[in-house]
């Protein structure tokens, strides 16, 4: 299983953490650490939901 997903051309900042199991958007700027088995997305990429 991987870790994470990250959709293609997502941009992550320097000293960012994403967290196992989480999803980025495609296209999404993280700005923020993203907590694990999260979903975030947008530009500046928010919390949409957790996984379950």
């Amino acid at each position: 299983m991987p870790r994470a997903f990250i959709g293609t051309n997502a941009i992550i900042c320097a000293d960012v953490t994403i967290g196992e199991g989480a999803i980025i958007g495609a296209g999404s700027v993280v700005t923020k650490d993203v907590p694990p088995y999260e979903i975030w997305a947008g530009n500046p990429a928010r919390f949409i939901k957790k996984r379950g």
